[in-house]
């Protein structure tokens, strides 16, 4: 048998397996590899493949694990400095009311003394 007709035959199963198979979908990915290693004249080694899944998705996993902890640092520093910012709202918030009482007094001492 030759490869062509090693791969008519998986094509085939895929088609007669139809669209709504998880074999068919699963085969439909391989096929590609499958194919490739053929061409080169390597057996399809599917565990060699998985495995290489595998790895592939414990790297992204890891690499998203990353960056929800520098999220969490990153949203942790906003939350800080929000509540810094609030509190020299209200410094400032105090200062003016401070100044505005002085000026006020002021203007009544000036007033006072003047007439």
């Amino acid at each position: 048998m030759t490869k062509d007709q090693e791969i008519k035959i998986i094509e085939d199963a895929i088609a007669k397996l139809g669209n709504n198979s998880y074999l068919a979908e699963s085969l439909t990915e391989m096929l590609p590899y499958i194919k490739q290693s053929l061409q080169s004249d390597f057996i399809p080694n599917m565990v060699g493949r998985l495995k290489e899944k595998q790895d592939e998705l414990s790297e992204l996993e890891t690499k998203i694990s990353d960056k929800k902890l520098i999220l969490e640092h990153i949203t942790q520093d906003i939350n800080v400095k929000s509540e810094k910012l609030n509190d020299i709202k209200r410094q400032v918030s105090y200062i003016k009311d401070t100044l505005q009482d002085i000026w006020f007094l002021d203007c009544l001492v000036v007033k006072g003394t003047s007439t």
